[in-house]
């Protein structure tokens, strides 16, 4: 069973992340699978995530590991992040070198290379929000109480999306 897609930039290649733990790398131009990337034991894959030169795909499972692949080398690298808690939602910005997720009653944005704590946001929900980064990688937009955010990631405000100016 799929629990994740999503295309490169060029829209040629697919991923796919299962329910089985794992990656599979689709080329669209045949229309069948060119590559099991990677097998995890359970819990299944979340998300997956190219880069936008499409070079570079990240995968996070359940658990909240990660692991990224480089399409020229074929080699797969852990990324040995620790969570305070297990994300509830991970997303990727689009050089795949920021990550955000979910946890508990906060987002955090970190670095993919060494963890770091970027900026950290406080939201009231304690369900799974959506988060994504804008192609720029200059924004967040997420969910909380029902309404749409967005996030300036490097002057740490948020607004709420469809409002000028409003500085929550």
């Amino acid at each position: 069973d799929v629990t994740s897609v999503a295309f490169d930039p060029s829209g040629r290649w697919l991923a796919s992340g299962s329910i089985h733990g794992e990656v599979i790398l689709w080329d669209l131009s045949i229309t069948r699978p060119m590559e099991v990337t990677a097998t995890w034991p359970q819990p299944s894959v979340a998300s997956v995530f190219f880069s936008a030169d499409g070079q570079r795909l990240l995968a996070a499972n359940r658990d909240g590991q990660l692991h990224l692949w480089d399409r020229g080398t074929a080699r797969s690298t852990p990324l040995n992040l620790t969570w305070p808690a297990k994300p509830m939602t991970i997303s990727a910005g689009p050089d795949v070198e920021l990550l955000a997720a979910q946890i508990d009653g906060r987002i955090l944005i970190c670095r993919s290379k060494d963890g770091a704590t970027v900026d950290e946001i406080s939201i009231e929900s304690r369900e799974t929000t959506p988060l994504i980064f804008s192609p720029d990688g200059r924004y967040l937009a997420f969910g909380d109480r029902g309404q749409a955010f967005l996030r300036d990631i490097g002057q740490r405000k948020t607004i709420a999306a469809g409002a000028i100016n409003k500085n929550i």
